[in-house]
């Protein structure tokens, strides 16, 4: 007869060989991570660029994500902070600036730079491969995500100052001080830094010496809590004050306003020559980015954000998870399609794409619908 020992030896082996392989089943893929149906999209003339999904263990979630020029960073539950290259699709590093619960500011690139502020820490990572370049502390809690020009640091402080740090020296170079508290993230563009504080204040500086650019500041009639958004003509505000504000960058003055009749806490997306303005209980309202003219045909009483646009087609996110395609000249739908399964929605300004992500560690890549794949298969997680 067979030893009872060993049968039962043998058996436990079997046992715990199962449950080890379903832990590392469901440590390694979220509960919505099944294989990624290449034709889903193309009911909206898309497909699949490219798709990777992050290995996360079991209570891990990502909780933000933000496209950069070369980039894309996903921050997790456990603030781990993942770098994805968005052209090839594959993460090329992944770091841990802080442990929770610190705050994680929104990570910012510039050349071979990524920098990241985790509540009164900056560290600089070298962009490709998450080298830590340098790391030194404020000397301040920061109240915004920063602004970044590869050689200075721009960052709000917890009183009412934007400050420029030099990276090399991390010495301050000046600061300038607002009536009330800043939270909205400063706008760069070239030499132009734009701030908008809670009293309403817009102030526009000269980032080489921190002096005024503007005659006189703009001021609003309520909080900004939206970053303001520049464009190499203007700079577009929104505001509690019920008023998305378009200035002229060179002086300050107004050029527009647009009416909402609700207060405005989210920034505009700014595209093609059009403003999208998500205004709440009212929808996306469509303006002239020129005039502030609301653009005849363009109406989306449901719509929630704008996500981009390919080719003669715009992507706009619905309400009840729907994303919508339209025609880019009449403001015809033309298709819809549920994506409910996704969390995160990203579109490229440099290129034909958009990006879908969601919590459990998925992210598409979007293009044209014949254009071609890149990765079928969701890339591997680089080695430690």
């Amino acid at each position: 007869m067979p030893n009872k020992h060993l049968l039962r030896l043998l058996c436990l082996c079997f046992i715990i060989s199962l449950l080890l392989g379903c832990s590392r089943k469901s440590g390694v893929l979220g509960p919505r991570l099944m294989p990624l149906a290449v034709d889903r999209f193309e009911p909206i003339h898309l497909e699949p660029y490219w798709y990777y999904d992050l290995q996360l263990s079991s209570a891990e979630r990502i909780e933000r994500v933000w496209l950069a020029p070369k980039s894309i960073y996903l921050l997790s539950s456990l603030n781990k902070l993942y770098r994805l290259d968005r052209d090839q699709g594959i993460v090329t590093w992944i770091d841990q600036p802080a442990a929770p619960p610190r705050v994680i500011r929104q990570p910012v690139e510039s050349q071979d730079k990524t920098l990241v502020v985790a509540h009164n820490i900056v560290k600089v990572y070298d962009l490709r491969t998450g080298r830590l370049i340098k790391e030194f502390a404020l000397g301040f809690s920061a109240n915004s995500d920063p602004a970044f020009d590869g050689q200075r640091l721009f960052i709000a402080d917890s009183v009412d100052r934007v400050v420029a740090i030099e990276l090399e020296t991390q010495l301050k170079l000046w600061t300038c001080r607002a009536e009330k508290v800043i939270s909205a993230q400063p706008a760069y563009l070239d030499s132009l830094l734009i701030s908008a504080s809670e009293s309403g204040e817009v102030l526009a500086y000269d980032t080489q010496t921190g002096g005024t650019v503007w005659p006189d500041y703009f001021h609003t009639r309520d909080a900004v809590l939206a970053r303001p958004v520049l464009t190499p003509q203007a700079c577009y505000v929104a505001s509690t004050d019920s008023m998305l504000y378009c200035l002229r960058n060179g002086g300050g003055d107004e050029l527009w306003r647009y009416f909402a009749g609700r207060a405005l806490r989210t920034a505009p997306s700014v595209a093609n020559g059009r403003v999208f303005l998500p205004v709440p209980d009212k929808g996306l309202v469509v303006l002239d980015a020129a005039t502030g003219v609301q653009i005849e045909g363009f109406q989306f009483p449901d719509g929630r954000q704008y996500i981009g646009m390919v080719n003669d087609r715009l992507y706009i996110l619905l309400d009840r998870g729907r994303i919508v395609c339209v025609d880019a000249k009449t403001g015809q739908r033309l298709a819809e399609l549920r994506v409910g399964d996704f969390d995160f929605f990203l579109g490229d300004d440099t290129a034909p794409r958009i990006y879908l992500a969601n919590a459990d560690g998925r992210i598409v890549c979007l293009h044209q619908l014949g254009a071609g794949l890149l990765q079928l298969q969701p890339a591997k997680r680089p080695g430690p």
